[in-house]
């Protein structure tokens, strides 16, 4: 690997493994995210730090857990001299430049101001972008959050004359290329971040992409439950899933979908599509001009797109929002190659540090996954852990949940019923096994490592009530 090379992270937000092409579950179009899959590292079993989006950023940008990082839920800010990758590899001598969505100052959208570490002159979030497109247009696009889904909508972007240059994802793109441009033949490495909110809804992209998948209707996955078939999951999930099925939720794409076997989501498979052109026109100015460059792909959370019978994201700690993309391509990683060894995105800041020749800080959670990325049969971790609070209106719905190397999910949720998966004979996460007593042993063992991690990473949410659980023998 050349001494210090530059380091470039691409972010979607809500983009799971089941809206990727050949290197996910194959329906949505992403040639570029293959291509990057083909050329090195994907990492099938890299989870986030938490659900939903500012808490997911808060632990994959400081390398902390979120509870230590301060922004536990939606629109809360880092807790006050939390650092984070900007500011780590800007000590370590790289220029620094974030290019879209970082959610992590309180505003979805943020201020239009560099956060800490990054150079204001290359900072450009959604207030940003809301200034140059004005109010009007801005109205319009975010009117969408609630509505734009159906094929409807797609109409209005035709009436409009919608263009990439008029999209969020656009811009990023044109200013992240003007970046990399002004940095050829510069002497100091760089780390850059483009930061897309896409797929998120409201999903805008221009023709010919947001006419894909109008056609086009996704099967519901073979772990579509109905309210009948959660009988063994928490109240929480019964509710979320009720709400899809009656068509009362916000977005109500799971309404018949059970007599139609499928959802329409056509903007959302566009917009994966989209923005994987976007990603492809960013990879190849950077292959042109920077070949030693270390890059890498991930998402802050998934989507459920009908798994349990729920969409979109919420508490529930399945596999299809937590468990997301990492690709990783560079100088000295291998080239084509999947690995199975367990990760975190609290993992990558300590990795851009491992790769920039820079000490890792001992209070960081994340461990650098260098070496498993320059060969995969390296194992990684022998658990990482997720955490959930609250999303959007919800009330307070504390989570925690491990998940281990030999594939066992366990799950608490303090206010509600408890769970335990066995991943590797129910990979869907259908059958909850807490309450098996075949599976005593396994539970006890991995509530205690649980315990031991919330100490271990000062959890300022534990209190006795984690430990004291209906399903311990010892219990009150």
């Amino acid at each position: 690997m050349p001494e210090r090379p530059n380091i470039v992270l691409f972010l979607t937000d809500s983009q799971g493994w089941n809206a990727m092409g050949e290197c996910g579950r194959g329906f949505a179009e992403t040639p570029n995210l293959d291509a990057l899959a083909e050329e090195g590292v994907r990492f099938d079993r890299n989870y986030a730090a938490s659900v939903p989006c500012t808490p997911s950023r808060a632990g994959l940008f400081s390398g902390k857990y979120p509870h230590a990082a301060g922004a536990w839920a939606n629109n809360t800010r880092l807790e006050k001299g939390v650092e984070t990758m900007g500011s780590y590899l800007r000590e370590a001598g790289y220029r620094t430049a974030y290019i879209g969505k970082w959610h992590l100052d309180g505003d979805y959208f943020g201020t239009g101001e560099a956060a800490p570490g990054y150079d204001p002159e290359w900072w450009y979030d959604g207030q940003n972008y809301r200034d140059e497109v004005g109010e009007e247009f801005w109205e319009w696009y975010r009117s969408g959050m609630e509505t734009r889904v159906a094929e409807n909508d797609i109409d209005e972007i035709h009436d409009r004359g919608i263009t990439r240059e008029d999209t969020w994802g656009g811009r990023i793109t044109d200013r992240a290329l003007e970046f990399i441009d002004h940095a050829r033949g510069g002497d100091q490495p760089f780390f850059l971040v483009v930061s897309y909110d896409e797929p998120h809804e409201p999903s805008l992209c221009p023709p010919p992409f947001c006419d894909m998948y109008t056609d086009q209707r996704y099967p519901l996955p073979d772990n579509y439950e109905t309210i009948e078939e959660l009988d063994d999951k928490p109240d929480r999930h019964r509710e979320l899933a009720e709400e899809y099925a009656e068509g009362t939720h916000i977005i109500n794409s799971l309404e018949n979908a059970e007599e139609e076997g499928s959802i329409y989501r056509p903007l959302y498979f566009a917009a994966s599509t989209f923005v994987d052109d976007e990603i492809g026109r960013v990879v190849d100015e950077i292959d042109s001009t920077h070949p030693d460059t270390v890059v890498t792909f991930t998402s802050d959370h998934g989507h459920y797109l009908g798994a349990h019978g729920i969409d979109l994201k919420h508490s529930p700690m399945y596999d299809e929002v937590t468990r997301v993309p990492l690709i990783m391509r560079g100088p000295s990683v291998a080239e084509g190659e999947v690995t199975d060894s367990l990760t975190g995105l609290v993992d990558l800041l300590p990795t851009y540090l491992d790769i920039a020749d820079a000490d890792v800080p001992t209070d960081l959670h994340g461990q650098s996954l260098l070496d498993t990325a320059r060969d995969p049969s390296v194992e990684h971790r022998e658990e990482v852990l997720l955490e959930y609070h609250s999303y959007g209106d919800s009330d307070f719905y504390p989570v925690r949940c491990l998940v281990t190397d030999d594939g066992y999910k366990f799950v608490v949720n303090l206010l509600d019923s408890d769970e335990l998966y066995d991943l590797n004979e129910d990979p869907g996460e259908v059958s909850n096994e807490i309450g098996n007593e075949a599976y005593a042993g396994v539970r006890d063992d991995l509530h205690r490592r649980m315990l031991d991690l919330m100490d271990e990473t000062d959890d300022n949410f534990a209190d006795d009530a984690w430990a004291d659980r209906a399903w311990r023998a010892d219990a009150d």
